[in-house]
């Protein structure tokens, strides 16, 4: 999403934002869980909380940056 919305940024171009959205959307329907975007896909479905690796604190923090970039059009 970060190289998306750079891609916007240098060329002026909205699709690249909307491409952007498109991940957060599907962020929000298929991983969000608990307030937190679970971290990866295990055997065809999101992480369960009984899983090694279910939430990575960078992958969260990353998002809430990109999340800010866009409301802020800085990124």
């Amino acid at each position: 999403m970060i190289a998306l919305l750079l891609l916007a940024g240098a060329t002026g171009e909205e699709r690249y934002r909307d491409e952007a959205r498109e991940i957060l959307t599907f962020l929000a329907t298929h991983l969000l869980a608990d307030g937190q975007v679970r971290h990866h896909w295990v055997d065809g479905e999101a992480a369960r909380e009984t899983d090694e690796t279910y939430y990575c604190s960078g992958c969260n923090l990353q998002l809430l940056y990109v999340m800010w970039g866009l409301e802020q059009r800085s990124l």
